[in-house]
């Protein structure tokens, strides 16, 4: 049995697990290039921005460590944004689809009700409160979806050129 001082809380799983799709290449850093692929994937309005604000905030590329810093921050920015009632460093689900809505491209947004399948993937206590942790598992979820759609979309090009020639 494994110490506890060497358990991975649930929380840095999630975070782990994000980190390592941002890290398509796996060599143990998340560059600008790797958020504003995955950004732009996701339907975000602005990558370009959002991937620049993220990479200049960390000082340049970071690891997994600080990963879970810029986590943190991205939390405090919605706080700032009006995007959470208080500072707890959750959000409550509805101030989060309000804010996906916002930040996402008109492509990429979704029903109330899609953004509710989602979250409850997530909110395992069923508490409309998003943590870090968990809105991280979010985007890991939009971000793989994302990547199932891509991929389908280019196997039916590809089909469909076939078909062609």
């Amino acid at each position: 049995m494994l110490p506890l001082l060497f358990m991975e809380s649930a929380s840095d799983k999630n975070l782990r697990k994000v980190f390592q799709a941002l890290d398509e290449d796996g060599n143990g850093v998340v560059d600008e290039k790797n958020l504003l692929d995955a950004f732009r994937l996701i339907g975000l309005h602005e990558p370009e921005w959002f991937a620049h604000y993220i990479i200049e905030e960390a000082q340049g590329p970071f690891d997994q460590k600080e990963f879970k810093i810029q986590v943190r921050k991205g939390l405090g920015w919605m706080i700032t944004h009006n995007y959470s009632i208080d500072l707890s460093g959750d959000i409550s689900s509805d101030n989060l689809i309000d804010m996906l809505n916002e930040i996402l491209t008109p492509e990429a947004r979704r029903s109330k009700e899609d953004w509710e399948k989602v979250i409850r993937r997530v909110d395992k206590e069923d508490s409309h409160r998003i943590s870090s942790a968990e809105l991280a598992n979010i985007f890991l979820i939009l971000y793989r979806q994302a990547k199932r759609r891509n991929k389908q979309k280019r196997i039916m090009d590809q089909l469909e050129f076939s078909s062609e020639g």
